[in-house]
């Protein structure tokens, strides 16, 4: 094995049991409750101007519930 590859084997068993969480934070309330009302808000005001607002402004012309549930996940994820 390369002693000076950059990317060691070994070290990535067990990666997902030492992934770190992101804790919630006070504003996150807010942003749940802005994403039940209008899921781009919530979406803008946790990630900004991106791809991810374009897509859920897609999913909520489409369908309010999977701009609500796109929102949610995105909120959750970051």
């Amino acid at each position: 094995m390369l002693q000076g590859s950059i990317v060691d084997p070994e070290r990535l068993k067990g990666d997902t049991e030492t992934a770190a969480i992101m804790p919630f934070t006070f504003t996150d309330i807010f942003k749940f409750i802005f994403a039940l009302i209008l899921p781009p808000l919530g979406v803008f005001l946790e990630r900004g101007c991106n791809k991810d607002l374009a897509i859920n402004v897609l999913l909520t012309i489409f369908g309010f519930i999977p701009g609500i549930i796109h929102a949610c996940y995105i909120i959750c994820k970051y």
